[in-house]
């Protein structure tokens, strides 16, 4: 079994963030304890596109909107991450975000944060302490979990 040790998550999407403590607890079980919490605030500005050939190009304003939302969730989150979330020393952030939100991500800036974070993707944002605690991949972060591939 691998060393247990304890990890620090955050799990984020295009509307929210949760930065979390994971940690062993007794009996073998893995705990989850949230240190913050964000929502991202709407653009009151931004209004939809017209767009009066939607029907023919497939693009819609509901497709720019999204993109949009998903940029301002990835420049709020690295904001928010930067002044923020400050795991301990030596231990690297591991960042679990949909893969829809990776690429804003990467033109938000994330390049800069590689080295002390680490990226996966997982939609986990909308999953509560307990599920988390439950999820294979957040075992796995504390020592619990099996990698995968192994029986």
């Amino acid at each position: 079994m691998p060393a247990k040790h304890t990890a620090e998550i955050v799990v984020a999407d295009a509307v929210l963030a949760r930065y979390l403590h994971c940690s062993v607890a007794p009996l073998d079980r893995c705990h989850v304890e949230q240190r913050d919490e964000v929502r991202w605030q709407a653009d009151e500005r931004e209004y939809g596109r017209p767009q009066p050939r939607a029907g023919l190009t497939g693009n819609t304003s509901e497709s720019h909107e999204h993109e949009e939302q998903l940029n301002r969730a990835a420049k709020q989150l690295l904001a928010w991450m930067k002044r923020k979330v400050v795991p301990p020393s030596g231990e690297p952030l591991v960042l679990f975000v949909p893969p829809r939100l990776i690429g804003a991500l990467r033109r938000a800036g994330f390049n800069g944060l590689s080295d002390h974070v680490q990226l996966h993707e997982a939609d986990l944002a909308k999953l509560d302490a307990t599920a988390l605690a439950r999820h294979g991949a957040i075992q796995q972060l504390v020592g619990l979990g099996r990698p995968r591939g192994h029986a």
